[in-house]
């Protein structure tokens, strides 16, 4: 059996069905690369957005490590400085110790390591060398004008013949106290060389200015006063030792060593008082008139105008013939210095009392003293109400045109000119210049001008201090090159710069940063034979201390000394803080000590800067040395209270409330005028550090001293106490304060609600400043990112 044949398909269904199958083929093909293309831009933006955060986390990164790189070479900066000084030292401790060998021989001179000039010794005593530079930054440069030579040429140039006098001088001294200090040993027994301190070539290289209070060896009571100046410093508080060890002194007292001694305290009123009281108790002893009068000078300096008045009774009382004008004068100026104005026309009043009846003299200083310390208007009136009681002279004229000047009033000024006039007293020089410091310090520079111009018509020729007035209003106003031009037509007129005018130029161009033109012009300055002071090198160590450069003050403290400069306490001040700013405590306890023993005697302001530097530092138990130290002087009063409150909170932050609380004591003990305010901050201390047991127990001793605590100090108490569920202590502090505030007619209800209403306040204050504080930080953080 045969199958049919299959049958043949239709050519037409065969063409449609290749047509259908291309169709369905392109669709899905289309289709296809579309999801593709999207798929892809996809992928494109995902990975653009990703470069973006891999690249800003790249660029986070590289200013991470450039930031800890700096920090890096900072640190290395600062321990390499630190090294060459401490290797200098050692290198100077053994310079001196071979040249004080008598077996030693010199090769050479020290004058022989300035022969060349193409290379520039940074280190005298190590004989180091650095290429030179183009500009002056190097601190020891202006010293070669000091020795006569000219650094450009190598030769002499003209200089002071009183600095060369005094560096032979010295040069001879040198050479006497190395045979004197030379050591008997022989050359071949071995030797170790022992380190030497900065602050002992400033004390050994210094020559006393006689202007202050250092220990001069040709008068004879130098080593007797700075024998009884430590005893008084070591034993201030313990009197009964302090009068033993004086009484086993064995030095003989009398009125001119009882002045000195005074006058060596300084600032330190307690150690001057209680060594008058000890004196005055002394067979055979009298104080004098000097004496009195530095006593009540000490005791008005230090606020104890009640002791003051009783020692001019006691004076009235055993000694009437050495009770004079002058002792009511330095008691008018100290009462015109603390703004009591009232006080200070009283002491002028009460003078006849006593037995001293006021005259022209007298009436001066009084109007003196009121101008010069921003009391013009009361100086004012008290000048019309004497006019007709005293014959006034050109000198009371010109202490109330100061007094106007000072204060910017030309006006009033004027009048006082034109009532000078009509009274026949020709305005001379000093009158002048008092006006143009007015006309300066109203910023009228143009009339300053001006007015110079007047006194030369008018046959008045300017000074050195018309020309300095000038100079300083232009440097204020930091126009230094007008200044110069002020400077070289100045020279060009006759007039010779004084020591005031080149100091005043050093600063305007330190406060600007310019210190190469500044030692430019201390090298102009010692040339022409002008001795700088204190005060023109002050302004080059301030200049040093915003750079933070601890080793160019050093040396240029060295280089004082080697001029006859004596450091003051100014300066000693600057390194001092600079010293702790940069963590070097041990420099700045050398200077302390060389500050000690050049016969200085450190006053409020080294005492706080000191503190503060250890505080700073975490040396706390060297700042409760010093500030027990500063109590025990006498020198603790109302505006050093911020120095207490940093260091108490240091210490009761560190856990060391013993060493709190000892402090506390000294100040109580002390005898100390204690406020409301200086109790505030110790109970706040507490209180702030979780002692709350404490601070109330201070609290009550507060009020047993008669002193009310504020009412915010109530109200964060008893917010404590009621923490604590301690109402027994609570009823206690409230009861008393109830007492308290009867008897100063304030109601309780009020009080208490004022408290709570300070103490809201505060709290605001302090998370708004939390606040800030955070949003400064974020946005210091999005610029570093941005960057």
């Amino acid at each position: 059996m045969e199958w049919p044949p299959p049958p043949q398909p239709d050519p037409g269904i065969k063409g449609w069905g290749i047509l259908l199958f291309g169709l369905i083929g392109a669709t899905v093909t289309t289709v296809a690369i579309s999801k593709t293309q999207s798929s892809w831009k996809d992928t494109t933006t995902g990975g653009s957005s990703f470069k973006e955060a891999a690249w800003n986390k790249y660029k986070r990164r590289m200013q991470e490590e450039y930031e800890e790189e700096m920090e890096r070479v900072e640190r290395i900066r600062r321990m390499q400085s630190v090294f060459n000084r401490e290797r200098n030292k050692y290198k100077r401790a053994y310079e001196s110790w071979r040249e004080n060998d008598p077996g030693y021989h010199q090769h050479f001179q020290r004058e022989d390591w300035y022969w060349k000039t193409e290379f520039s010794f940074k280190d005298q005593r190590a004989n180091t060398k650095a290429a030179p530079r183009e500009s002056r930054k190097q601190l020891l440069s202006h010293h070669y004008s000091v020795l006569g030579l000219d650094r450009g040429r190598g030769g002499q140039v003209q200089r002071s013949d009183d600095i060369l006098r005094g560096h032979k001088k010295r040069k001879r001294d040198r050479e006497a106290l190395s045979s004197l200090l030379a050591p008997p040993k022989s050359l071949n027994q071995e030797r170790k060389p022992m380190p030497i301190l900065s602050s002992q070539f400033i004390s050994l290289e210094t020559n006393p200015n006689p202007q202050t209070h250092h220990p001069n060896p040709d008068d004879q009571h130098s080593q007797d006063v700075e024998k009884l100046y430590r005893i008084l410093r070591n034993f201030h508080s313990r009197l009964p030792k302090l009068e033993l060890a004086l009484q086993q002194s064995q030095v003989p007292i009398t009125s001119a060593l009882v002045e000195k001694v005074l006058n060596r305290c300084g600032d330190a009123g307690n150690l001057g008082y209680r060594f008058y009281s000890w004196a005055s108790k002394q067979p055979g002893y009298r104080h004098n008139h000097q004496v009195y009068k530095s006593m009540i000078r000490i005791l008005s300096k230090m606020r104890q105008f009640g002791a003051a008045w009783a020692l001019i009774d006691e004076m009235r009382r055993e000694h009437p013939q050495l009770l004079t004008a002058d002792a009511f004068v330095v008691l008018m100026r100290r009462f015109a210095s603390a703004r009591m104005v009232t006080k200070a026309i009283e002491v002028f009043d009460e003078m006849p009392k006593y037995g001293c009846e006021p005259d022209e003299y007298v009436f001066g200083c009084l109007l003196d003293a009121l101008c010069k310390n921003g009391s013009v208007k009361e100086a004012a009136l008290l000048f019309d109400e004497m006019s007709l009681r005293f014959t006034l002279n050109i000198r009371h004229y010109t202490s109330l045109l100061y007094g106007w000047c000072k204060e910017g009033k030309l006006m009033e000024a004027k009048h006082v000119l034109a009532k000078m006039r009509e009274a026949g007293f020709e305005p001379d020089v000093v009158v002048y210049n008092i006006l143009l410091s007015g006309y300066a310090v109203a910023g009228k520079t143009q009339d300053a001008f001006d007015l110079l111009g007047d006194m030369r018509r008018k046959g008045c020729e300017p000074n050195a201090a018309s020309y300095t007035i000038l100079i300083q209003a232009l440097c204020g106003g930091e126009k230094l090159e007008e200044a110069m031009r002020v400077f070289v037509e100045m020279e060009r007129s006759g007039c010779v710069p004084d020591v005031v005018t080149y100091t005043t130029l050093i600063s305007g161009f330190c406060k600007r940063g310019k210190t190469d033109r500044g030692y430019e012009l201390l090298d102009v300055m010692i040339q022409k034979g002008c001795t700088p002071t204190q005060l023109t090198y002050f302004h080059f160590l301030v200049a040093h201390e915003r750079k933070e450069e601890l080793e160019e003050c050093l040396e240029l403290v060295q280089e004082m000394g080697k001029i006859g400069c004596a450091p003051d306490l100014g300066i000693y001040n600057v390194i001092i803080r600079l010293a702790c700013k940069l963590g070097e405590v041990s420099e700045a306890v050398n200077s302390w000590n060389a500050m000690e023993a050049g016969g200085l005697s450190p006053g409020v302001d080294t005492y706080v800067i000191m503190v503060n530097g250890l505080v700073g530092q975490g040396c706390l138990v060297e700042a409760c040395k010093y500030f027990k130290e500063m109590v025990g002087r006498g020198l603790l009063a109302t505006p050093q209270y911020g120095v207490l409150k940093e260091l108490l909170n240091s210490l009761l932050r560190g856990e060391k409330i013993e060493m709190a609380k000892d402090v506390w004591s000294c100040i109580v003990s002390s005898g100390c005028d204690l406020n409301v305010y200086a109790w505030t901050i110790w109970i706040h201390a507490l209180f702030s550090n979780g002692h709350v047991k404490d601070a109330c127990s201070y609290c009550l001793d507060m009020m047993d001293a008669g002193e009310m605590p504020q009412p915010d100090t109530f109200a964060k108490l008893m917010k404590g106490l009621r923490k604590l569920y301690n109402r027994q202590i609570a009823a206690e502090i409230t009861e008393k304060v109830r007492k308290m505030a009867a008897d100063r007619n304030v109601t309780f209800k009020m009080y208490k609600r004022r408290g709570e209403r300070d103490l809201m306040e505060k709290m605001k204050a302090k998370k708004e400043k939390k606040k800030r504080d955070a949003r400064q930080r974020r946005r210091g953080q999005g610029r570093r990112q941005r960057q």
